[in-house]
């Protein structure tokens, strides 16, 4: 049977807050680097964010617009913090709307973002950390006392506990900014009773200005938010086309907006696909040969997942969670490719592997950042260890003939790197270069690593 993984248990194995109250989560943040300050006050106002359609009139329009707004630009300004996402999030953060629990979430949170100041400091500056608690707090009061953890625990009863209980897991992995973000919104089941999450979804079926965000905010909600490039081209629509004239209505800023970003996405994903098409010629001109490439490489990969989960751990390392949705992907494009399917179908397939091995990159160059500036750090420790424990077991595997392909195996990502280069094309060489590298410095068995972090995971308290 697998091993349970580092889950925080109380009376009755109950899964319980860490943060017993706001004065520890305030302390808890102050802490922070900034990065994870401005993405922890995103994710509070990214919960409360469905408060602003419970109850949606036509004059508020304009308050959820700049709403929205304020929370994208904050997100971005987490994963990218550089001065013209600040900027960003600063113009978002002053657009002229009534402050109220429904909106001071986002005014918060991007507050937090344009007061981060410069990207690598150790500790976050203290107006930051007081916005990203704000946002927090606004959250808790944004919605009814009605809260509830479907059902099972009368403790879980207030909206305060709630965002206290959201708040409690979010802190529980902030090694890396990215993976904190992309983490699904919510703990399973947990949620503002009755306006969540289709709120946003009714306000999009009655007035299709809200569309683009009912699945902006799909993304968050799941834990696979929109291409961040994608999302950065949205939150530096410039601050004029935000703002409504005299003599316009909401509405029109609204319909002005939703053209803009029905550009962007339109150029964002054109040049996407031609390149994709491009790589579908090649593959086709060797469909059978690239067709068993991708299927024996989703076999692989699956094994390695299976064995890693039966043996280690049931929930795989955060960097590594990408690797899960490319077995399903490389299925999907051997059949297409057997099956001689059109090339655009061929091609969205490709862009996803693509997406998918950009993520593993981003998610383990992060650790591996993390790694080298802060070793305390235990996701990342967890996630070397647990590489070198098992990269030292496939050797020791290999001679009692128990078939090679754990997760962390040469031979696994050797294969993972060369198919993947192949089935991508060359446009992605340098996406499978880097993350040659991140295995290299950081899983593989020649990587070099602090010496307490050499012992084998230690689950005796899990």
């Amino acid at each position: 049977m697998a091993r349970g993984c580092g889950t925080v248990r109380a009376r009755g194995g109950w899964w319980m807050p860490e943060f017993g109250d706001w004065d520890a989560y305030e302390a808890w943040l102050r802490e922070q680097p900034r990065e994870v300050v401005v993405a922890m006050a995103a994710r509070s106002a990214l919960r409360s964010l469905p408060t602003l359609f419970t109850s949606f009139q036509s004059s508020e329009m304009g308050v959820s617009l700049c709403s929205l707004r304020a929370i994208l630009a904050a997100s971005v300004a987490a994963i990218i913090p550089n001065r013209e996402t600040r900027i960003a999030a600063d113009s978002s953060a002053e657009a002229h709307v009534e402050q109220t629990d429904l909106t001071g979430a986002a005014r918060a949170a991007a507050e937090a973002a344009a007061q981060a100041g410069d990207s690598g400091s150790a500790i976050t500056s203290t107006d930051a950390a007081e916005a990203a608690f704000k946002a927090a707090s606004y959250t808790a009061h944004s919605a009814d006392k009605s809260v509830v953890y479907l059902g099972h625990y009368a403790e879980l009863s207030t909206a305060e506990t709630a965002s206290l209980h959201a708040l409690s897991a979010d802190s529980r992995d902030v090694s890396s900014v990215l993976i904190l973000i992309t983490r699904p919104l919510w703990p399973e089941g947990l949620g503002f009773d009755g306006i969540y999450p289709n709120q946003i979804h009714r306000a999009a079926e009655a007035n299709p200005v809200w569309s683009f965000w009912a699945r902006w905010y799909d993304g968050f909600l799941q834990g696979a938010p929109l291409d961040w490039e994608l999302q950065t081209q949205i939150a530096l629509i410039p601050d004029e086309a935000w703002q409504k004239a005299e003599g316009e209505t909401w509405q029109q800023v609204a319909e002005r907006i939703t053209r803009i970003i029905a550009d962007i996405e339109r150029e964002f994903y054109r040049m996407r696909l031609e390149t994709a098409l491009r790589q579908v010629e090649r593959l086709k001109r060797q469909s059978r040969l690239k067709s068993i490439v991708a299927k024996g490489l989703a076999r692989q990969i699956q094994t390695a997942l299976d064995e890693y989960r039966r043996t280690v751990c049931n929930a795989l390392p955060g960097a590594l969670e990408p690797l899960d949705r490319l077995p399903g992907l490389l299925d999907q494009t051997a059949g297409t490719l057997l099956n001689e399917r059109p090339g655009d179908e061929i091609a969205e397939l490709v862009v996803a592997m693509a997406d998918t091995i950009g993520e593993l990159n981003r998610r383990l160059t992060a650790v591996h950042q993390e790694l080298a500036t802060r070793p305390e750090k235990a996701s990342a420790a967890t996630l070397v260890r647990e590489g070198a424990y098992r990269s030292v077991g496939a050797g020791i595997a290999a001679f009692g003939g128990v078939a090679l392909g754990t997760l962390f195996a040469p031979d696994t990502w050797g294969y993972i790197l060369s198919a993947m280069g192949e089935l991508v094309g060359p446009s992605q060489a340098e996406q499978i270069g880097a993350l040659g590298d991140c295995y290299d410095s950081l899983i593989g068995p020649d990587a070099i690593y602090p010496p307490e972090l050499w012992a084998p995971p230690d689950y005796s308290e899990t």
